[in-house]
C-alpha cells in the first residue's frame, strides 16, 4: 500500500496481529508498498517497500490469506479486487471493502474487531478448503468489474450510432 495514514494504520494492526501469533506456528507476514520501508520487523514480518508488477503477482500466488485491516480512509480499496482477481481468501474490515457489495462470509470475511483477527487467522490457517473456498467466491465477485462486461450494455448503443 501507499504511505497514506490509512495504511499506515493497517501496518501498525498487522503489526499487532503479528506479535499476537508470533508463538502460534509458521505465519508469516509480508507487507509490500511505501507504507513500511524495506526491512525485517520480527515476529515474523517482512517489508518489501515498494515492488514492481512482477513481484506482487508472485507474492499474491505464494500467498494464503491477504488482510485489508483498514480503520479509516475514502475511496475504493484496490487491494480487495486484487486478492480476488489472484482467487486468494480475503480478510477485512468494513473500511476495507468500502465501495464493494461483497457478501461478507461469501466473498470474504469481513470483521471490525481486529482483536479477532488472530484467531480468524489462525482457522483459516487451519482451513484450507475454506481459503479456497473464499478465493473462488472472490473470483467469481470480481468478474462482475470485467471491462468487457460493464461496457456490453453500451456497445449496443454505440452500434446503432455507427449505422
Amino acid at each position: 500500500g501507499s504511505s497514506l495514514r490509512c495504511n499506515l494504520e493497517a501496518v501498525d494492526e498487522i503489526r499487532k496481529m503479528a506479535g499476537a501469533l508470533s508463538n502460534r506456528g509458521n505465519i508469516r507476514f509480508v507487507i509490500a508498498g511505501a507504507c513500511l520501508p524495506r526491512g525485517d520487523y520480527g515476529h515474523k514480518i517482512i517489508a518489501l517497500g515498494p515492488v514492481e508488477e512482477a513481484i506482487l503477482l508472485r507474492l499474491y500466488q505464494l500467498t494464503d490469506l491477504v488482510l485489508a485491516p483498514l480503520i479509516s480512509g475514502t475511496g475504493t480499496s484496490l487491494k480487495v479486487l486484487e486478492a480476488f482477481i489472484h482467487g486468494k481468501a480475503l480478510l477485512a474490515t468494513q473500511v476495507g471493502v468500502r465501495g464493494h457489495p461483497v457478501e461478507d462470509g461469501k466473498d470474504c470475511i469481513v470483521c471490525d474487531d481486529l482483536e479477532r483477527y488472530p484467531e480468524i487467522i489462525l482457522g483459516l490457517r487451519d482451513d484450507p478448503a475454506r481459503r479456497r473456498e473464499l478465493g473462488e467466491s472472490g473470483r467469481r465477485f470480481v468478474k462482475a468489474f470485467d471491462y468487457r462486461l460493464v461496457y456490453q450494455p453500451y456497445l449496443a448503443e454505440i452500434t446503432k450510432f455507427a449505422r
